[in-house]
């Protein structure tokens, strides 16, 4: 036994002093070398590009008067609204100069806007809280459940078409074509100063009545003042997109 253990005493230190080379070579009882692992290089994700959000559009006021070029508008009008002006404003404009619309009025019960000269029209959008109580009468009610029908059948109204259902931002609603044989008047908003709302002795509009959460709102399309031209249907169909823009909220 002492022979055996001297001997792989001096093997080992053979081993050792022969370096690690030869003792894979000439040592036959050491464990045969392990493969060299093979390097794997990670793979790397590719980031993924931050959703990127749409900037938001600044809608500018509409200015309590002056003039207004074609755009986009918030209004001051309670309920809210907001409005397209379009290229209407170049009705009737001169070579050179550049076209714009009036705003006559900008207030929370009234926007009233105008267009042209010769071929000029207005747009009107009111609110009327209450209704005159009858047509000789100063004092308010508020308005009936249907209140289309109730204008329709005012005193001094003459209806020159059928009434049409229409939508106006979302809101149902009916649209009046109708002209008069007098002064009449439909009613009044909260705000006692203010003048609202009726029409003119031999006068012709489109009357569009809508329901704004809880509010009455007539849209009153007419020819401008400066009209001479008298072509109410061309008149009007132009001023109809700036009509159907209109959104509430």
């Amino acid at each position: 036994m002492t022979d055996v253990k001297g001997a792989r005493i001096r093997l080992f230190q053979s081993c050792v002093l022969s370096g690690v080379v030869a003792l894979a070579a000439s040592c036959s009882s050491a464990a045969p070398p392990s493969a060299t692992p093979t390097q794997r290089t990670e793979a790397t994700a590719t980031p993924t590009p931050s959703p990127t959000t749409a900037p938001t559009v600044s809608i500018p006021e509409l200015a309590d008067g002056g003039t207004m070029f074609p755009g986009t508008y918030h209004t001051r009008f309670v309920p809210a609204m907001t409005i397209t002006i379009t290229n209407l404003v170049n009705l009737d404009c001169a070579p050179g100069y550049r076209c714009r619309g009036d705003i006559d009025v900008n207030l929370p019960p009234w926007l009233g806007l105008e267009f042209g000269n010769d071929h000029g029209v207005e747009l009107d959008v009111t609110r009327i809280d209450k209704v005159f109580a009858s047509a000789t009468s100063d004092a308010l009610i508020d308005p009936p459940a249907d209140l289309a029908s109730w204008i329709a059948a005012q005193p001094g109204v003459v209806r020159l078409a059928k009434a049409v259902p229409v939508t106006v931002g979302g809101v149902e609603g009916v649209r009046l074509d109708f002209g008069s044989d007098r002064i009449v008047r439909f009613g009044s908003t909260d705000e006692a100063d203010l003048p609202c709302c009726g029409i003119g002795p031999k006068e012709r509009i489109w009357l569009t009545v809508v329901n704004v959460d809880g509010h009455w709102v007539l849209i009153k399309e007419d020819l401008g003042p400066d009209n001479t031209v008298h072509e109410f249907d061309n008149a009007i169909r132009g001023l109809q997109p700036i009509v159907d823009s209109i959104t509430w909220g």
